[in-house]
């Protein structure tokens, strides 16, 4: 993903560079990679430039599509197959990401609770304190950055509201803010059991 990141960076500074702007939808969607396309330039070393980004980025599309397409097979096999199931279950966590967790974490069993857990993938409260002054700030952003990534993402998708499906007639209700619950949530002291069984060996 950082090198597909990079490739677009790439191409789109350089068509800023060069006064191409589009304004008719949002960036690569398919009306902007279909105008990307079509761009031409009469000086041969900006349209050299020009395919070169432009197949660099379609190689970082080609080898993401062939990496997410082996995890996806991964993800068939008997011996994930069951937990990634059930992790997909949860709001915000697609195939992709329930085989991050189940491969990043590799064993559920040898946390006792939720707490540990969150010790395991740093998502717990930094702290500076002296004497009898406690002070807690962020989180330590230690640890293993991909695994923490994928589940802060599925964390943001509980603040959203469920409206998809056509026969959801109501939307569930946000929860109310609480100030300081993001904090209370970070140090475990509000996080529910996660008890789950590792991959079958």
């Amino acid at each position: 993903m950082a090198d597909r990141l990079r490739a677009r960076h790439r191409l789109s500074n350089f068509l800023l560079r060069q006064g191409r702007v589009y304004h008719d939808s949002k960036a690569w969607s398919k009306g902007h990679r279909v105008w990307v396309r079509q761009q031409r330039f009469d000086l041969a070393a900006a349209q050299q430039t020009f395919d070169a980004y432009l197949r660099a980025l379609e190689e970082a599309e080609a080898r993401l599509e062939s990496l997410n397409s082996q995890v996806l097979e991964l993800a068939q096999t008997p011996a994930y197959a069951g937990l990634v199931r059930a992790l997909s279950c949860l709001k915000g966590i697609d195939t992709l990401s329930a085989v991050t967790i189940v491969v990043e974490t590799q064993d559920f069993r040898r946390f006792p609770d939720a707490r540990g857990y969150m010790k395991f993938t740093e998502l717990v409260c930094s702290e500076d304190s002296s004497g009898d002054k406690t002070r807690r700030g962020g989180i330590t952003k230690a640890g293993n950055a991909h695994l923490r990534r994928v589940l802060v993402e599925a964390a943001w998708s509980y603040s959203h509201q469920n409206t998809t499906g056509p026969d959801n007639q109501e939307a569930a209700p946000r929860p109310p803010y609480r100030r300081g619950a993001n904090r209370a949530a970070s140090s475990g002291s509000a996080s529910p059991q996660i008890l789950a069984p590792g991959p079958s060996q």
